[in-house]
C-alpha cells in the first residue's frame, strides 16, 4: 500500500477537507468475514506503522481502505440493510486492526459509537437516512469534548434553531477522526441544556479543522482543534443525544468495549514485538548460563506471564461483547447493568496488562530494543495515552460495590469518555431502574430458601434452548428441564416430569409466559398442580410470582391478554387469506409456492444466518466442552458431558453440524471435527460404573466392584475378578469428561 504523507507548514492553519471515496463501500455479510477483512488490513497496515508515528503521517490511504472494507458499518442494524455483527467480533475487529497500527483502530472508535447511538435515540426516518450514508463508506469524526473546562462533562457549545436548520457555534479539542472524516458530529446544547448530535459536513462553511494535536501517543488519530463558527446542520441531521439514558442503553458499554479492544490490540503488539525481537536481535545474558535469549528462564516466565494476563483480558472482551448483544436484545436495567460491569472488568485487565507489556518489552529484548531505529516505545507511548480516557481506579470500587452490596453503578460513573461524556452530563438522576441494596438482600434470601427449577422449551428439533438455558442459569436455577414441542400441545412428557418431581417450596422459573402454556386454561391447570404441591411459579419476564397475591393476579390477567392476542392474530390471518382468495390470489410467498430457486436460496440463506446467529450467541455455554474434549473423545461422550456440566440437551449430529459451521466460519478449530481415536471397549464400562457411582454416590470402590461381579461383568482385560484399582481408574476417566463430580 502506497503511503501517503501530507505536511502541514502551519499548525494553526484549518485543514481542508478530504473528498469522498468515489465507490461505495463494502457490506460485510458475516461476522467470520468481519475478521477475514480485519486480519488481511492489519497485514498491510502493519508495514508502515512505525514510520507513521515517527514522521507523524496521516493514515489517509489505510484510513479509505479500511472504510470502504464495511468494516466502518458492522453495527448497522440488518433491518437497514447492515451486517449487525456480534459486539464480540466487533471489538476482536478492532483489536486486530489496532495491534497492527493503534491509531487507526481508535479513529473508528467515535464513529462506531454514534452509529450504536443513532440506533438508540433516532427516529426510523434519521436512522435510514444516516445508516444509508454509513453503509456507502460515510466516516463520522468527532467533535464531543472541550478542552479548559472545569470538568470533562461540562459543554458550552450551543446551537439555535432557524427553522429548518440550526447554528451551531463553539470550540472543542480531543476530536480524534474529524480531520479525516465525511461527516462531524458534534456535541451542542439547547435551549434547555439537552445536548445533541448536530452531524455536519466537514467541509461545512464555518467548521474549522485544526492539526494541533501534540500527545506524544497515539500520534496519528489527529484528535485536535474543532472551530465552530455559525455552523449550519438541517435537522435531518440534528440527533436528539439526550434520550440515550431515559431508559437503560447498552451504548456506553458499547463505548468503552471498543476502548477495550484498542488496548488489547496494543498488548498483543507488544508481545508480538517482544517475541519478535528476542528470538531474533537479543542476546542472552552473560550469567544466565544459556546460549540463546529465547531460553533464558525468567524470559520464558515473563512471556508466559504476559501471555497468560492478555488471554484473560481477551477473554472478558469477549464475554462483554456477548453481554452486550444481550442487552441491545433486551435492554433493561440487568442486562445493561451486566454488559456495563463485564465491560468494566475487561476494561480494567486490559489496561493493566498494555502498560506491562509494553514497558517489559524493553527489559526482556534488551538494550538494543531502545534504539530509535525500532521505533518500540510507540506501542508504551500509545498504551500510556490512550488508556487514559478512562481512569480505573474507579473501577474497582464500582465492581466492588456491584459484586458486595448489589450496587448498580450509573453508567456515566463506568464510562467518561467520548460519546458517554454527552450522556454523564446530561443523563437523567435515575438512569434505569435499580433495587436497593436491602431489596437485593432479600430477593437472595428468598432464592436460598426456594430451589429455582428452570423450565426451557422450543418448538422443533431443529430449534435450540441455549438462549432459554442461560437467563435461567443466570436467574440462579439450580437444575433446569428442557424440552422440545408445540406450544399448543399439552402432551409435553419433560413438563410432565418436572410437575411430578418437584417438591413443595420449589419454584418453577419460565423465561416468558408462552413457554409454559399457550391458553389460559393450560396455565391455570399448570399453576393448579404447582400449588397443590406446594410449589410455586416465576417467569422472567413477566411481572409473575406465583408466591404473591400480586401475582396470582397479574398471572390471570397476562394470561387471558396473551391469549387474546393470539386469537385476534388468528383472525387477521384468516381474514386475509379469506379476502385474498376471493380475489383469486392464494396464500403464501408466491416464490416459495413455485418452488423459484433464487426464493428457496434466499430462504436457505436467511435460515443459516438465523442458524449462525443463535450459535454464536450461544456458544460460550458449550464451546469450551467441546474443546476441552474434542478430538480425544467421541461425539457421545461429549454429548453426554455438556449434559451432565450445563444441563443442555443435544444430539450427536446436531452438536457436529454446529461445530462444523463455525469451523466453515473460521470461529472454531479445524480439528475439533476430526475423527476421534477408536473407542475401546472399557468405555461401555465406564459409563455402566459411572451410573453407579451417580445412583449411589456413597458406595465405595469395593462396593461397586463388589456389584460388576455380581452382574458378571469382566474387567478389560477380561477377569471376573474386580481389583479396586481397575474401578479407580475407570471413574478417574469418567471424572475428567465431566461425567462424575462427586
Amino acid at each position: 500500500m502506497t503511503i501517503s504523507k501530507v505536511n502541514i507548514d502551519n499548525a494553526s492553519e484549518a485543514v481542508p477537507p478530504f473528498p469522498r471515496p468515489a465507490e461505495p463501500a463494502h457490506i460485510i455479510s458475516s461476522d467470520a468475514e468481519a475478521i477475514a477483512i480485519a486480519k488481511t488490513l492489519a497485514a498491510t497496515f502493519v508495514q508502515g506503522s512505525a514510520q507513521r508515528d515517527r514522521e507523524r503521517i496521516w493514515p489517509i490511504v489505510e484510513l479509505d481502505a479500511f472504510s470502504q472494507s464495511g468494516l466502518w458499518s458492522i453495527n448497522v442494524p440488518k433491518k437497514f440493510g447492515g451486517p449487525e455483527v456480534s459486539y464480540a467480533t466487533l471489538a476482536k475487529v478492532i483489536e486486530i486492526i489496532s495491534a497492527a497500527d493503534s491509531s487507526i483502530g481508535q479513529i473508528a472508535q467515535n464513529h462506531l459509537g454514534v452509529v450504536a447511538a443513532i440506533r438508540t435515540v433516532s427516529d426510523e426516518e434519521q436512522q435510514k437516512l444516516l445508516f444509508a450514508e454509513v453503509l456507502k463508506g460515510t466516516r463520522f469524526g468527532n467533535a464531543f469534548s472541550e478542552f479548559g473546562s472545569k470538568r470533562a462533562v461540562d459543554f458550552q457549545t450551543r446551537f439555535t434553531d432557524e427553522g429548518d436548520h440550526v447554528l451551531v457555534n463553539g470550540q472543542k479539542f480531543y476530536s480524534s477522526g474529524a480531520l479525516l472524516a465525511h461527516l462531524v458530529p458534534i456535541v451542542a446544547l439547547d435551549d434547555e441544556g439537552r445536548a445533541w448530535y448536530a452531524v455536519a459536513e466537514r467541509g461545512a462553511p464555518g467548521l474549522s479543522v485544526i492539526d494541533d494535536w501534540t500527545s506524544f501517543g497515539q500520534r496519528t488519530t489527529l484528535s485536535g482543534t474543532v472551530i465552530l463558527n455559525n455552523v449550519k446542520v438541517p435537522k435531518t441531521h440534528l440527533v436528539p443525544g439526550y434520550k440515550g439514558y431515559e431508559t437503560p442503553t447498552a451504548d456506553g458499554a458499547i463505548f468503552q468495549i471498543i476502548q477495550v479492544a484498542v488496548d488489547t490490540g496494543i498488548a498483543q503488539a507488544a508481545i508480538d514485538e517482544t517475541v519478535d525481537f528476542v528470538r531474533t536481535k537479543s542476546r542472552a545474558w552473560v550469567d544466565s548460563g544459556v546460549e540463546n535469549a529465547w531460553d533464558d528462564p525468567y524470559t520464558i516466565q515473563a512471556i508466559g506471564d504476559l501471555t497468560l494476563r492478555l488471554h484473560a483480558a481477551q477473554a472478558l472482551l469477549e464475554k462483554a461483547g456477548y453481554a452486550i448483544d444481550r442487552a441491545i436484545a433486551n435492554p433493561d436495567a440487568e442486562t445493561v447493568a451486566e454488559a456495563q460491569i463485564v465491560t468494566a472488568e475487561a476494561k480494567i485487565l486490559s489496561t493493566e496488562i498494555a502498560i506491562a507489556a509494553t514497558n517489559k518489552l524493553f527489559e526482556l529484548a534488551g538494550t538494543r530494543s531502545t534504539l530509535a531505529e525500532h521505533n518500540l516505545d510507540r506501542h508504551w507511548r500509545n498504551a500510556r495515552t490512550h488508556t487514559l480516557h478512562d481512569p480505573v481506579r474507579w473501577k474497582y470500587a464500582i465492581l466492588g460495590k456491584y459484586f458486595l452490596n448489589g450496587e448498580k453503578a450509573a453508567p456515566a460513573r463506568l464510562e467518561l469518555t467520548g460519546l458517554s461524556l454527552v450522556k454523564a452530563a446530561l443523563a437523567v438522576p435515575v438512569l434505569c431502574t435499580v433495587a436497593s441494596s436491602s431489596t437485593i438482600s432479600i430477593m437472595k434470601e428468598m432464592d436460598k430458601k426456594q430451589r429455582l427449577i428452570g423450565y426451557a422449551r422450543v418448538s422443533t428439533d431443529e430449534q435450540v434452548n441455549d438462549a432459554q438455558v442461560m437467563e435461567l442459569k443466570q436467574a440462579g436455577c439450580a437444575s433446569i428441564f428442557e424440552e422440545h414441542g408445540s406450544g399448543a400441545s399439552r402432551a409435553r412428557p419433560v413438563l410432565a416430569r418436572l410437575l411430578r418431581e418437584i417438591n413443595g417450596g420449589e419454584v418453577l422459573v419460565v423465561v416468558r409466559l408462552d413457554r409454559l402454556a399457550r391458553s389460559v386454561s393450560h396455565l391455570l391447570t399448570v399453576i393448579e398442580q404447582l400449588a397443590d404441591k406446594g410449589a410455586h411459579f416465576r417467569s422472567l419476564h413477566d411481572p409473575i410470582d406465583t408466591s404473591t397475591p400480586q401475582g396470582m393476579f397479574s398471572l390471570q390477567v397476562l394470561g387471558a391478554v396473551a391469549q387474546l392476542e393470539r386469537a385476534l392474530i388468528s383472525e387477521r390471518t384468516k381474514a386475509g387469506i379469506n379476502a385474498a382468495r376471493a380475489r383469486g390470489k392464494l396464500p403464501g410467498n408466491p416464490g416459495l409456492r413455485e418452488r423459484r430457486p433464487e426464493a428457496l436460496a434466499k430462504l436457505s440463506r436467511a435460515r443459516q444466518r438465523d442458524h449462525l446467529a443463535g450459535l454464536v450467541a450461544t456458544m460460550p455455554t458449550w464451546l469450551p466442552t467441546v474443546q476441552r474434549l474434542r478430538p480425544e473423545h467421541p461425539w457421545e461422550d461429549v454429548v453426554r458431558s455438556l449434559k451432565h456440566q450445563t444441563g443442555q440437551i443435544w444430539n450427536v449430529d446436531r452438536l457436529r453440524r454446529s461445530v462444523r459451521r463455525l469451523v466453515r466460519e473460521g470461529l472454531a478449530d479445524a480439528h475439533l471435527v476430526t475423527i476421534a481415536p477408536r473407542r475401546m471397549p472399557e468405555d461401555r464400562l465406564m459409563m455402566l460404573i459411572t451410573g453407579i457411582a451417580n445412583a449411589n454416590p456413597d458406595l465405595t470402590l469395593r462396593e461397586i466392584a463388589s456389584q460388576l461381579e455380581a452382574m458378571h461383568e469382566r474387567t478389560p482385560r477380561g477377569s471376573s475378578r474386580w481389583a479396586t484399582s481397575s474401578v479407580k481408574n475407570l471413574m478417574d476417566r469418567a471424572r475428567k469428561l465431566g461425567l462424575i463430580t462427586g
